[in-house]
């Protein structure tokens, strides 16, 4: 390995509170007190935390000690192991995106981790994650490994990368910069090795990298301050209210009897015999308020500060304000393309658009390539962040016929039939009101059939369902990994196909329910390798 750098020193620290996390539960059970023995287990606590904490400390400096990477002619070598050497190599032609992530514990110490990824790593795991660089020298990372494997793609050949200094190796914060300095960043300006001080720290502004200076950029857009409050105000995530009612179910006496010490919660539910339906409907309304300002402020906390840049083939993404995270990616590692509507947005026109991408992220996040557009431009976008994909919006497609109702139908109207029955046995005649459900929810369940069907775009398949939002879902034929039709005893007797399909970095298929089967043997004979 040549000119080996280290990661910064506050790696040491976040190993102690790593290891130091997995011992707590240990220390709290030493240290409980028990009758007779209370200072013996309180010694015997004192010795254990002392003993853990130096253990910890020991655990993280040893840790950092042994972790080293190097940037090499076509490769980045990273070594790691305390007992067990590892060596991985990972060839910049085989890597498909490198991700920047700050969480607010990063953030505090002005430091981030910078993840590697390739094709066919190990879901939830990066194939080489360098755990603690200052934020300066990450960003510069991924940078340099983006023009790198441009270069390699391009068929060029990436100029000799520096050695040792004095015969020793770069360690600590000042590598990256070190390194980049004595050759790499200041072409044609030579600088006696002999002279150069390792261990003094020069700081290198981002702009002055040859990798970065000039950079011609495709595309160029950043979320404006008043593009950021539309697009809160029209977030709508219902999954905030469901956490909100379960966390006031779960806590509501606890924070009664705080608010109102005297207040008697169970006397008072079995001395009232029923619910007013005005309460409940005040209680919806307070809910549904509550869960939309929400969804405003953390809205504003994930995508504050969002910007997207297109250089060549490479798509660099940055957004957040408490946890920032950047995400730099090849146009060709693009798996999917999804437009996402929330019913307010629909009504007005908007969408989100999503990327999924093979990602380590261990929930398979779809990547926000723009969180707020109109979708009559959705097309001109995508040609300019993605023209490789030739992607159109259409209004008009192969739906599911209304004798697929039943499908979409059949559980819901279950479900719905029980908490009525539920209502009306433990509200008695106040439970009837649930009965008005049955028509919001053949509203909804409509809705959903009206949304679904399936329409092919050149080399596109072109899917759309309704659960809340309706999301189409654009995959490429070479990136579809496996096509998948169904059919029930139901679906067969009134001539109805279901259709899924799966591409790379997703957990779940991209399906329709319920369609023509004549509509879905079109794909199918549009996919099948036979044609």
């Amino acid at each position: 390995m040549t000119n080996p750098r280290k990661l910064s020193r506050l790696d040491i620290l976040f190993g102690f509170l790593r290891m130091l996390r997995v011992f707590i539960p240990m220390v709290f059970v030493i240290s409980v007190n028990s009758g007779e023995t209370k200072w013996l287990f309180t010694l015997w606590g004192l010795l254990g935390t002392i003993v853990i904490l130096a253990f910890s400390l020991l655990h993280g400096w040893i840790t950092w000690k042994k972790f080293s990477f190097s940037l090499e002619q076509d490769r980045i070598v990273i070594m790691r192991g305390v007992f067990n050497k590892e060596e991985k190599i990972i060839y910049y032609n085989r890597i498909h995106s490198v991700n920047v992530q700050q969480p607010l514990l990063h953030r505090v110490f002005s430091v981030a981790k910078l993840q590697i990824e390739t094709p066919g790593g190990k879901s939830g795991k990066a194939e080489g994650e360098l755990r603690i660089l200052p934020i300066a020298q990450a960003i510069e990372l991924q940078q340099q490994l983006k023009h790198y494997a441009a270069i390699i793609r391009e068929g060029g050949v990436i100029p000799t990368l520096p050695t040792e200094v004095d015969g020793s190796s770069f360690s600590g914060e000042e590598d990256l910069n070190t390194a980049a300095s004595s050759q790499s960043l200041h072409v044609g300006t030579e600088i006696d090795a002999q002279h150069q001080q390792v261990n003094e720290r020069t700081e290198i502004p981002l702009s002055n990298n040859h990798y970065m200076m000039e950079e011609q950029l495709d595309y160029n857009m950043k979320l404006s301050a008043g593009q950021l409050l539309i697009a809160s105000l029209t977030s709508l995530n219902l999954s905030y209210a469901i956490i909100f009612i379960v966390g006031i179910y779960s806590f509501a006496d606890d924070f009664i009897r705080f608010v109102v010490p005297e207040f008697n919660y169970n006397q008072y539910l079995d001395d009232y015999s029923g619910v007013s339906f005005k309460l409940i409907i005040a209680l919806v309304v307070v809910v549904m308020l509550f869960v939309w300002l929400l969804s405003i402020v953390l809205y504003v906390i994930k995508f504050g500060d969002y910007h997207i840049t297109r250089s060549k083939e490479q798509l660099s993404i940055k957004y957040g304000l408490l946890e920032k995270k950047s995400y730099v990616f090849n146009e060709g590692k693009v798996q999917a393309v999804i437009m996402d509507e929330n019913p307010i947005r629909q009504l007005l026109g908007y969408a989100e658009l999503k990327v999924q991408v093979i990602t380590s992220d261990a929930n398979k996040e779809q990547l926000v390539i723009h969180p707020f557009l109109r979708k009559k431009d959705m097309s001109e976008i995508i040609e300019k962040l993605i023209p490789s994909r030739n992607i159109k919006i259409q209004e008009k497609l192969s739906g599911v016929p209304i004798k697929g109702l039943i499908t979409y139908a059949l559980l819901p109207m279950i479900v719905v039939t029980v908490v009525c029955v539920i209502s009306i046995w433990f509200w008695q005649f106040n439970g009837l009101w649930m009965m008005l459900l049955y028509p919001t929810i053949m509203l909804w369940v409509n809705s959903c059939r009206v949304s679904a069907g399936l329409w092919l775009e050149g080399n596109e398949l072109v899917l759309r369902n309704r659960f809340i939002n309706r999301k189409t879902y654009f995959v490429a034929r070479k990136h579809i990994v496996s096509l998948k039709v169904k059919e029930s005893p139901r679906q067969r007797k009134f001539g109805l196909r279901s259709i899924s399909t799966t591409v790379l970095g997703s957990v779940f298929a991209y399906s329709v329910r319920s369609l023509r089967r004549g509509d879905v043997e079109s794909v199918w004979n549009w996919y099948s390798r036979s044609k």
